[in-house]
């Protein structure tokens, strides 16, 4: 039983109260709790689902038998049930869910398949990865999900492709997946991975996948990161600032100044974040500018770059930075020609 099928057996069996049975203090058997199944009422139905739970492994059987015939409310809390007990006979049953038309079956196979096995086969993981591409949202967010939860390195192509859906909820599992490092790389390029979904995004959002290109670090992003910083959504370029630091140049300064005087003031937080991080202390006057900012934030950045570059510590004045960057600069000319 994997930690999720685990989690999810004694989640069900405490919330779940017991199903009436007929006689006093008698349980309901397995059969008794798949006739609720079938039934409209969602409570008794959480009653049952907390009973063949209890029951355990031993069901298994007759719960794929009932898959046969159960209709799609029943079929979709059997999968729910086979995917807490986390009994690997019911694999083969719950990945052939996965191809269900119905959206509520195939959204509880993504999670069950996963309780079952918790590194599935790269098959299995390709068919939850199509999944990313339905037309509902609800079977994308299972979808995502089942692949957060497998520590298996065969998932990253299918959440780098969640990191530009429309919906905000998948965006934000796979970006979760990546910068929580639930995933090792194994063979897998990161970089070529996440910049191939990058150029295929077009108008979807991007700041999942910036701040995912901007964690991951690799010089070969550099390019695709200084045209991120570029782009109009104020969130992208937030997200990929502070990353510049790592490539010193030219360029990299160019674009954290010109953020410096965004709209946006988690812009220009961030852009205040870059430079000072980049470690150029001719950097330092473009920051004292930003320390009569109207938001605090951006004054805040500013003022911890300007320590950081300086060594000094000037207060929240303009006007005492500035002189103290004059010294500084007269200091550094005389000893250049000495």
């Amino acid at each position: 039983m994997t930690g999720v099928a685990a989690f999810s057996l004694v989640l069900v069996a405490v919330l779940a109260g017991p199903v009436q049975a007929d006689g006093p203090g008698r349980a309901p058997s397995a059969a008794e709790c798949l006739e609720v199944f079938a039934s409209g009422d969602e409570e008794a139905a959480a009653r049952a689902s907390g009973e063949l739970v209890a029951l355990g492994r031993a069901v298994v059987p007759l719960l794929l038998a009932r898959l046969e015939t159960a209709g799609p409310v029943a079929f979709r809390r059997i999968v729910a049930v086979l995917g807490a007990l986390g009994d690997e006979r019911a694999e083969s049953a719950l990945v052939a869910a996965l191809d269900s038309p119905d959206r509520g079956i195939a959204a509880a196979a993504c999670r069950a398949v996963v309780g079952v096995r918790e590194s599935p086969s790269l098959d299995v993981l390709r068919r939850i990865g199509g999944l990313a591409g339905h037309a509902d949202a609800s079977v994308r967010r299972a979808a995502a999900a089942a692949l957060m939860a497998t520590p298996s390195p065969d998932a990253l192509p299918f959440l780098a492709s969640g990191l530009t859906d429309d919906d905000p909820a998948v965006r934000a599992t796979c970006q979760d997946a990546y910068l929580a490092r639930r995933v090792d790389p194994g063979a897998y390029d990161l970089t070529s991975i996440l910049l191939d979904r990058l150029d295929k995004a077009g108008v979807r959002p991007r700041a999942e996948i910036a701040r995912v290109l901007s964690c991951v670090g690799d010089g070969r992003a550099r390019d695709a990161l200084l045209s991120l910083a570029r782009d109009d959504d104020p969130e992208v370029v937030a997200a990929v600032l502070p990353s510049l630091a790592r490539f010193p140049g030219e360029e990299t300064v160019r674009a954290a100044v010109r953020a410096l005087h965004s709209r946006d003031a988690s812009v220009r937080r961030a852009a205040a974040r870059s430079l000072a991080a980049a470690g150029d202390p001719r950097a330092a006057a473009r920051l004292v500018s930003r320390l009569r900012d109207g938001d605090a934030g951006v004054r805040a950045e500013a003022l911890r770059g300007l320590r950081a570059l300086t060594g000094a510590d000037c207060g929240e004045l303009p006007d005492r930075w500035r002189r103290e960057i004059e010294r500084m600069s007269s200091r550094e000319a005389a000893a250049e020609t000495d």
